[in-house]
């Protein structure tokens, strides 16, 4: 109850709409990846391969875009550290400068994330 309340309010601010958009998207391409995987397998029999390349390119464009979405208080990588880490998509809280999901940024943060983020 709590954690729908949570989410909910946090839907409400724009700058996190991002990240909830593809969280979903994430979230349905995985959780539709075996049903998907046993009627491709039904319709086509020995060709379902075929229909598994662009489902499986579509879930991995859809990680891309997750792993490079901008934290609002700092304007790095949300899910990663630096340009090249290893991206956490369970993660609450940005690995840059902290800030949790659906939280307001400080604004004397922001300024100095800004500038890092420039610098980078």
């Amino acid at each position: 109850m709590a954690a729908e309340m949570y989410a909910q309010s946090a839907l409400k601010r724009p700058a996190w709409r991002g990240l909830y958009l593809r969280l979903a998207l994430q979230t349905a391409l995985l959780a539709g990846l075996l049903p998907f995987t046993v009627l491709a397998a039904h319709l086509l029999e020995d060709f379902w391969f075929f229909l598994m390349v662009p489902y499986v390119l579509a879930w991995l464009a859809g990680g891309y875009l997750l792993s490079e979405w901008k934290c609002p208080g700092c304007l790095r990588n949300y899910l990663k550290r630096g340009q090249y880490g290893l991206t956490f998509p369970g993660r609450l809280q940005c690995m840059n400068c902290g800030l949790a999901v659906g939280e307001e940024r400080n604004p004397e943060f922001s300024a100095r994330g800004t500038a890092v983020a420039r610098n980078r």
